[in-house]
């Protein structure tokens, strides 16, 4: 090798030494829905629209590309299946290696149905062997007005996933299943890819970044707060010690019985059944013609909230307390434009009330506080976003 080669060879490991970014591509819905071991690889995150995310990824050996939402909500790595008419204007996946078995998804905001199937993914410029997923053959009306292709479940535990089995060669025989796929996060942890199994979101209104392998300071004040993952939950839950609209406690979360989801996959802020009524009352009271909308299928229906422009001004700041620390969102960080015809001076407030045991905190939270999920330690790491 020449010295002039010796010296870029020196040069690009160098930077190979530095942090390697995946951006995050943003896509809204609309309201009706080689790279070196132990390194930290970064993604962008590429925004489309004001509330999805989506990053880029490659399968089969063909390395086909797709566009997937980074979802800590779930376990399962989601594809469209070749056969899916249903999935209009998104890249879909010939299997080889397909299962006969069929299954079916269950998402907070539609539901789908496909087979499983096992291949390699390229993600972050690692090689993930062995992959297992579902390809959708159908999706409902709700999963289709989502933008990305798929989905990749960053829980690192598997979701349970219901097989019809016998039933669906043998109708009279009613026996079903479940397998639990293992999830995309261990995979690459028990091939070793990474080292610590680590990642990190850290959302814009612009876009965002994802990092494997590691977080950057450069994106958060201070040191990170850790909490602890709640033992034998199947999703990155943690305990949540308060939650205040203004001085009014609308959590009563100081019995430490208040869980909630750290979800990169949620828009919003969401509310449990029981607290609702709470936070209904506290946003009414500042806002005298507090707006309301429903969302959702009629079985498990959900309420979102609406003021005007000129009324942003009446709300008060919402405090989270998580992992011993408190964390303010300011009315301009949790509302945003309604983007409803005719009605342009229309802002929604991004705490939707669903039927859910949990409390969520999505975007609207990761926005601003920067959040590191430590699978190797079970702990989720928090601290204010630069």
């Amino acid at each position: 090798m020449s010295p002039s080669g010796l010296l870029a060879l020196l040069f690009l490991i160098t930077i190979a030494n530095g942090l390697l970014r995946i951006p995050l591509k943003r896509k809204e819905r609309s309201e009706s829905r080689v790279f070196r071991r132990s390194l930290t690889r970064r993604v962008d995150l590429k925004l489309v629209e004001s509330t999805f995310h989506i990053a880029t990824i490659y399968v089969g050996e063909e390395r086909r590309e797709f566009t997937v939402e980074l979802d800590t909500g779930s376990s399962t790595f989601v594809l469209p299946s070749a056969k899916c008419d249903s999935c209009v204007g998104r890249a879909k996946f010939q299997c080889q290696r397909e299962s006969n078995y069929s299954t079916y998804i269950t998402y907070m905001v539609g539901n789908g149905s496909g087979r499983f199937c096992e291949d390699e993914v390229r993600f972050a410029g690692l090689t993930v062997e062995h992959q297992q997923m579902v390809l959708l053959d159908e999706e409902d009306e709700d999963l289709q007005l989502y933008e990305s292709d798929g989905t990749i479940g960053l829980g690192f535990n598997a979701d349970s996933l219901l097989v019809p089995f016998l039933s669906e060669i043998y109708t009279f025989v009613p026996i079903r299943v479940t397998y639990a796929p293992t999830p995309f996060i261990q995979n690459i942890r028990l091939q070793g890819l990474v080292t610590p199994t680590v990642f990190a979101f850290h959302f814009t209104r612009d876009g965002g970044e994802f990092t494997l392998g590691g977080s950057d300071p450069a994106h958060y004040q201070g040191n990170l707060a850790y909490a602890d993952v709640i033992p034998f939950q199947t999703s990155w839950s943690v305990r949540l010690e308060g939650f205040h609209i203004g001085s009014i406690d609308a959590g009563n979360c100081g019995n430490k019985h208040c869980s909630v989801v750290i979800d990169s996959g949620s828009a919003f802020i969401s509310v449990p059944d029981s607290f609702d009524n709470t936070v209904f009352l506290t946003l009414n009271s500042m806002v005298p013609h507090l707006g309301i909308g429903t969302f959702g299928k009629s079985n498990s229906t959900g309420v979102r909230f609406y003021v005007r422009e000129n009324e942003i001004r009446f709300l008060k700041p919402i405090h989270i307390s998580i992992a011993g620390s408190n964390f303010t969102l300011q009315p301009e960080d949790y509302t945003s434009p309604a983007n409803i015809p005719d009605k342009e001076d229309l802002y929604q407030i991004e705490i939707a009330m669903y039927p859910a045991q949990s409390w969520i905190l999505g975007k609207t939270f990761m926005r601003k506080v920067f959040t590191e999920f430590d699978v190797d330690r079970s702990r989720i790491g928090f601290a204010p976003s630069k």
